[in-house]
């Protein structure tokens, strides 16, 4: 398993999705990897991603997440894992017209768990295309001896070295906001992380 966490002491996880449905007018139901802590939905007009509530919005019994109202086309529900989101303690400005003031930068650490891993790539991915923030505002580097090295383009992946088993690698990501940015704390734009693992540790 790859895991990425906020701190070199991996005691802070990076939220991910535990499990995710498409709204096609007709299912509600949605099974997920583990117990969610939060559930989010995205749509043209919630392109942030509105928090749901439990029992109000949905339930959760038995890996299966059940939703009081039918998902529209168009809508995407994501449940999400325990810990904290890419740059939730961080601040921008989105109507200065000074790039600094819109950007947010963080270094963040993937971990090899328990397994041994090659051809490992971390590339951007967006709930709700079109809406909220785009995946070309966001850049990701790796780590030059504890500050960020070259980034690459907006919206690029990013190839790590491979990692044996319970190693941790530093890398970077920020995100520019376009001036004139709605002031909401967006969740649609994720990261994805493939690599082949080639043995396990036991």
């Amino acid at each position: 398993m790859i895991k990425i966490w906020k701190e070199i002491g991996a005691t802070t996880p990076i939220r991910s999705e535990v499990g995710k449905l498409v709204g096609n007018d007709s299912d509600n139901t949605f099974t997920c990897t583990e117990e969610p802590d939060e559930i989010r939905r995205f749509s043209s007009s919630e392109a942030w991603g509105i928090l749901l509530e439990e029992t109000t919005d949905y339930t959760y019994e038995s890996a299966t997440v059940t939703l009081v109202a039918t998902p529209a086309t168009g809508t995407t529900i994501v449940a999400i894992s325990d810990g904290e989101y890419i740059f939730e303690n961080l601040n921008a400005t989105g109507n200065s017209d000074a790039e600094a003031d819109r950007t947010m930068e963080q270094q963040l650490f993937i971990e090899a768990h328990e397994i041994n891993a090659t051809d490992i790539n971390i590339s951007l991915g967006d709930y709700l295309s079109g809406y909220g923030l785009q995946t070309s505002y966001h850049y990701l580097a790796p780590d030059d001896d504890g500050s960020a090295g070259t980034y690459g383009a907006g919206g690029a992946s990013l190839d790590i070295d491979d990692m044996s088993s319970s190693t941790i690698t530093p890398f970077w990501v920020k995100v520019i906001l376009p001036e004139n940015t709605a002031m909401d704390n967006y969740h649609d734009v994720y990261m994805i992380v493939y690599s082949k693992n080639f043995s396990t540790h036991l």
